[in-house]
């Protein structure tokens, strides 16, 4: 009987330690498919907090269908029928600074990826708010230099029209339109690579 016993222990000995390897594997790939996971829905609470800041910028209705057929086209919401004679583009927002620049400003991920990609030249100056949701700000520079107080009137637009418009201090980042570029699996995220500086500046 001690024999059988001792047979039993060896065996369990020799089998613990591919039972404990196995569900020490299994523990990783799951802690890896999690944290995937949490990552994916956090970029998905950024983006729809985006766009409740979008509706809140909204002031047409050409507007509001913007975002709503983004939404419908991502999957968020069922589609609806559309008159393509009805359909009209939006405007971005536009502004003089006080050095006679001109400043503009997207209310929506369509007017922003508009301004970014279509409107903009690759000199323009681009400014967005440092890792908070908010609007796509480009300063037409017409191949001139563009003193530091329009930068700083376009960074307080930055601001304002952003997650951070009741804050104080919000951090705005700025470069030329050339280094500006989407972000890979994003739906909204543009980053400048490199070249960029930050302003602080308060709504």
């Amino acid at each position: 009987m001690k024999f059988l016993y001792l047979l039993i222990y060896v065996i369990l000995q020799m089998k613990m330690p591919k039972y404990i390897l196995k569900k020490y594997s299994k523990m990783k790939n799951a802690i890896e498919i999690l944290s995937k996971q949490i990552e994916e829905t956090k970029r998905e609470i950024e983006y729809l907090e985006g766009q409740l800041l979008n509706v809140e910028q909204s002031t047409l209705p050409s507007e509001i269908e913007e975002i709503r057929e983004e939404l419908s086209d991502l999957g968020y919401i069922k589609k609806k029928k559309i008159n393509k004679r009805q359909k009209t583009i939006s405007k971005p927002l536009h502004f003089v600074s006080s050095n006679n620049f001109d400043i503009y400003v997207g209310k929506n991920n369509v007017q922003n990826d508009y301004l970014t990609t279509k409107f903009a030249d690759s000199e323009d100056i681009w400014l967005h708010t440092k890792d908070i949701p908010g609007s796509h700000v480009i300063i037409k520079t017409q191949g001139k230099t563009v003193p530091d107080s329009t930068i700083l009137e376009a960074a307080k637009l930055a601001a304002t029209y952003s997650k951070a418009k009741n804050s104080s201090n919000v951090p705005v980042d700025y470069t030329l339109r050339k280094y500006v570029k989407k972000t890979v699996r994003s739906k909204t995220r543009f980053r400048n690579l490199h070249k960029s500086k930050n302003i602080i500046c308060n709504t």
